[in-house]
């Protein structure tokens, strides 16, 4: 398959470089080769009014909570967990697969090709992350209380396994992961910690989030969160920490150190009132790796990036009292390839470059809010802030169109809407 005549490619490639009318040809599921005029053949498509970039990478999302979208707005953390826990106690599996349809569907409309997802149920998840074609990581995810399983340990013993199993899923990449240090003690903790290590695989968890985690943390474990999380051994190259919002200095040079990952959840963390933005600018400034991300459609309340891109660069104009506040061009590459080095999959995806999976999305630029549009001076303004998920003409999962012309290609979307609907509706 040959993209014709790009309007412009923002590669994403070390140099950052941005192409203006040039072809992308494909072949199986990797880009093959960039460059103008290639050899036209029969499977051509016209992109000459198209801007293409990486698929969107979106490293923490419950892609099941979509059968929560609109249940519990206007509350903090605490009350939000409290309240959301007692419902997703009463899950079934056909409502976590149907719900993860919905929300790989909300996916892929919005740009997303990979999906790093946090949740329960994790072979209904993989089932349907198969079957719409989504890149992604997942888990089963382990709290102390008993929540699906009648202990941690019965909990443990599945997150294992599920890692095990998952190799017989050509997209799907299994992690560990703990839902935070209030929900998880320190034997579950450390289990979780060797099995990601036996396993060589990432391991998650909800970090420093709130005043009140550390305010708890310093009086129940004498350290901060993140320091109590050091002391476990937890912290490595592996580990994937989300939010942070209120990492100490002492933690980030903790995180610096030992090469861990974080992710950002800027709408998220205000709906949410969080009460404190995330120290971005002191984290990229260090060095550390930051990926952009949605959280779960019952907190944000979609799962779109785009809109994750223009809250985060708004967000830090405010805290800093800064118009510069954090790069334009740090801001598109949390959404992308930071979110693949986040992942340990910069050598697959998260730029276009030859001999990557042809993980693409396209958007239709001819409209009256990317007008004008040039090259050197508004190209990733306007994809920062004047775009949205709605604005994706075409997304492509390593070779294969999931979205055409706005149109769905392997799926119906209705039957996956009016199923959601039946299950939930009441």
């Amino acid at each position: 398959m040959i993209l014709k005549n790009c309007r412009f490619i923002l590669t994403q490639d070390p140099k950052r470089r941005v192409l203006e009318n040039c072809d992308i040809r494909i072949e199986d599921d990797k880009i093959a080769e960039i460059a103008p005029n290639i050899k036209e053949r029969d499977d051509k498509v016209d992109f000459s009014k198209k801007v293409v970039m990486p698929g969107m990478i979106n490293t923490h999302v419950h892609l099941p909570m979509t059968l929560f979208r609109g249940y519990s707005d206007n509350l903090g953390l605490h009350d939000w967990l409290k309240k959301m826990m007692a419902e997703e106690a009463k899950l079934t599996a056909e409502q976590v697969y149907w719900g993860t349809m919905l929300g790989c569907l909300e996916s892929l409309q919005f740009g997303t090709t990979t999906a790093a997802d946090f949740y329960y149920y994790p072979y209904e998840r993989a089932k349907a992350v198969e079957k719409m074609g989504l890149n992604a990581f997942l888990d089963s995810t382990v709290l102390d209380k008993p929540f699906f399983f009648k202990d941690a340990q019965e909990a443990i013993n599945h997150s294992e396994k599920f890692i095990k199993d998952m190799q017989e899923y050509k997209k799907i990449t299994p992690v560990a992961t703990c839902h935070s240090i209030y929900l998880c003690g320190t034997d579950t903790l450390e289990k979780i910690r060797d099995i990601s290590n036996k396993y060589n695989v990432i391991r998650r968890i909800h970090v420093s989030e709130t005043e009140r985690e550390l305010k708890a943390s310093l009086k129940n474990n004498k350290a901060t969160p993140i320091e109590y999380l050091n002391k476990l051994d937890w912290l490595d190259d592996k580990t994937m920490l989300v939010h942070c919002n209120w990492a100490t200095n002492m933690e980030l040079r903790m995180i610096r150190d030992k090469g861990c990952k974080i992710n950002h959840n800027p709408v998220s963390n205000m709906k949410l009132a969080y009460g404190k933005a995330m120290p971005l600018k002191k984290m990229l400034e260090m060095g550390i790796t930051v990926s952009l991300a949605t959280d779960g459609p019952t907190s944000n309340n979609n799962l779109d990036l785009f809109d994750d891109m223009k809250v985060s660069a708004l967000m830090h104009k405010f805290e800093l009292n800064d118009p510069m506040g954090i790069p334009d061009q740090d801001i598109f590459d949390m959404g992308n390839i930071q979110g693949a080095k986040a992942l340990k999959i910069t050598d697959k995806t998260g730029s276009i470059e030859p001999g990557k999976w042809a993980d693409l999305i396209a958007m239709d630029v001819n409209k009256p809010h990317f007008t004008p549009l040039n090259k050197n001076n508004s190209i990733l303004s306007h994809i920062i802030y004047c775009s949205s998920g709605q604005d994706v003409s075409e997304t492509m999962v390593r070779g294969k169109f999931l979205v055409r012309e706005g149109k769905f290609t392997n799926c119906n979307p209705e039957e996956i809407m009016s199923k959601v609907q039946e299950l939930m509706g009441d």
